[in-house]
């Protein structure tokens, strides 16, 4: 197997009628709808997805939807891939950050339906890899609104999964601000900020 199919899993949904309780990804999210309706919840905000949308989230965003005979495909690349992408496109070390959850995007659409065509069908290794690196760049260069260092992303990803193991570990007795902050020897604010 390949570099980039080893750091990318594909999902395909059939028909679903299902409740997705909130939840995150360590990886990127991307989804392409091709019938049905999808109500998904980010960052705060409802947003519907019909045919040809597509649904995006960083790593470690919270999301949440419920689906309405629905059909659709994912694929989740690492961090990794996706900042080797962005470097290949710009040409410096970054972690690319979508700000819209919602991509109204044809192009990119297409783009994607030929990456799971491609890989559902086990076409040419050279073939499936080549759609991927054009739509995952594609993406990358028409829709990345900002970009993290990516020392600091790994820095605040270590933060975050230490706390969740933490609270975890910590169930049964009431946790505070202060316990959770001390913890990872961080001020309060900055484990607010991370968090």
């Amino acid at each position: 197997m390949s570099e980039i199919l080893r750091n990318i899993v594909f999902t395909n949904v059939n028909q679903s009628n299902k409740i997705f309780n909130q939840h995150f990804h360590n990886t990127y999210f991307l989804g392409i709808t091709h019938s049905g309706i999808y109500k998904s919840v980010s960052k705060n905000n409802t947003y519907d997805f019909y045919a040809t949308s597509t649904r995006i989230n960083n790593p470690q965003e919270l999301h949440s939807g419920n689906s309405t005979s629905w059909d659709c495909h994912s694929i989740y690349p690492t961090i990794e891939l996706m900042s080797d992408l962005y470097e290949q496109v710009f040409y410096e070390k970054k972690i690319p950050i979508f700000k819209t959850h919602r991509i109204d995007d044809v192009i990119l659409y297409h783009k994607l339906v030929r990456v799971f065509q491609s890989y559902g069908f086990k076409e040419d290794l050279l073939l499936i890899e080549s759609n991927i690196v054009d739509a995952l760049s594609y993406l990358i260069k028409n829709h990345c609104q900002e970009t993290k260092e990516i020392n600091n992303y790994f820095d605040n990803n270590k933060i975050i999964n230490q706390s969740l193991e933490f609270i975890n570990d910590s169930l049964d007795m009431p946790l505070s601000l202060d316990n959770l902050s001390s913890n990872l020897n961080i001020s309060k604010y900055h484990f607010l900020r991370v968090f």
